[in-house]
Order: structure tokens, then sequence, then C-alpha cells
């Protein structure tokens, strides 16, 4: 089979299963945020931006299956795991650990940690860089939503990360991420912008205390 081929016989496959995406995103979105809503203090001092099952649009998938230079996927439709993903943006770090509680403890689905700023920044204390933590969460049992069958193993991409965090990464992704030569003055900056989002976050739990 050619590439050409391959790639056709990919978008056909992704555009087909497509509404299964969204309906496992919905639902994992739901069930967190049901979770929330359960906790002693309200859902809106937690979540500051609204929450959205966002899945990867055909063209940028195609581009990451089979035009990214650091990638080389044999099966792109199975291996890429963001295919769905969802955000949660909370006020300050100690917030995070809400959310990641919640998803640590659900027995709905499998799960595993693709990014952990906190271990990263144990392993080189001296950068400052990407901070947010990603989980993967793959259903362990196919389900119907709204007529569409969720088949298992499915994989969606939780994002937890602070509003400070959150500033960053787009930042960064939009003006930063897709260029292939980056200043190394660029890269300096994005480095002190960094630092400055750890020391607000600490000042905002110093100067106001829990924002449980």
């Amino acid at each position: 089979m050619s590439n050409e081929e391959r790639i056709i016989q990919f978008r056909e496959k992704y555009e087909k299963e497509k509404p299964m995406y969204k309906a496992w995103g919905n639902y994992v979105k739901e069930y967190i945020l049901s979770q929330v809503s359960k906790l002693p203090y309200s859902k809106d001092s937690i979540i500051k931006i609204p929450v959205k099952v966002r899945v990867k649009d055909i063209e940028s998938i195609t581009a990451k299956a089979f035009f990214r230079a650091n990638k080389n996927y044999t099966d792109p439709i199975n291996q890429i795991t963001d295919k769905v993903g969802i955000r949660f943006v909370v006020m300050v770090e100690e917030q995070i650990k809400i959310i990641q509680d919640i998803v640590e403890k659900s027995d709905l689905w499998e799960k595993s940690k693709d990014v952990d700023y906190e271990a990263a920044r144990e392993k080189t204390p001296e950068l400052f860089g990407y901070q947010s933590v990603h989980y993967i969460v793959r259903n362990k049992n196919s389900f119907e939503r709204d007529n569409i069958v969720v088949e298992k193993n499915i994989p969606c991409e939780i994002q937890i990360r602070t509003l400070e965090q959150h500033a960053y990464a787009e930042l960064s992704h939009d003006y930063i991420y897709k260029r292939k030569i980056i200043h190394p003055q660029i890269k300096r900056n994005l480095a002190k912008i960094m630092a400055l989002n750890e020391t607000t976050d600490g000042l905002y739990i110093h100067g106001f205390g829990n924002f449980g």
C-alpha cells in the first residue's frame, strides 16, 4: 500500500470514528465534573475555564500521523492517544491534586500518566519549562451513549493545569511550538515566564490561604 493510500484509509476511518471519540470525551468530562460537584466547596472555586471536549480536526491529526518530523507511527489510528482531549484549568497548583485524585480513583478506566511536571521538576530542578499533568484514560468496557457505541479501550487525554500554566502553554504553543528555529533569547524568556509563574502561584497560596 502506498503512503497516499494509507493516508486516505486513515482519514476515512478517523472521520467515521470521530463521533465515538466525542462521546467518550463527553462521558469522561461529565463524570469528573460530577465528582467535583460532590466536594464540600463550589465547583466554580476550582474550575476557572469552561471545560470543553476537543476532538482533533482531520488536518491536524493527519499531519501528526504522517508528516510530523519527530513521529514515526506504524499504526497511527491506534497509536495516537490524544484524538480526543479534555483540559481542566484550576486556580492554583494545589487544586491540580483534586482533579488528579478523581482521575486516579475512578474504576471506569485504565489510566497512565503521560506528563508529570512535578516529577520533571524533581529530576531537573534547575530548568523551568512546560508544566501540566497529562493522563491517558481508556474505558474498561464498551458502552452506548446517545446511540453511539463507544468501543472498549478508547484513549482520552486529560490535561490538568493552573491558570498561570495555561497562559504559558497557550503562548508557547501558538508562537513557539510550530517554529522550526527558535532564537535562544526566546527560550530564555519562556524560562523566565515559567519561573515567574511558579513564584506567583506560591504567593497566591501564602497570601490567600487554602483555595479549596
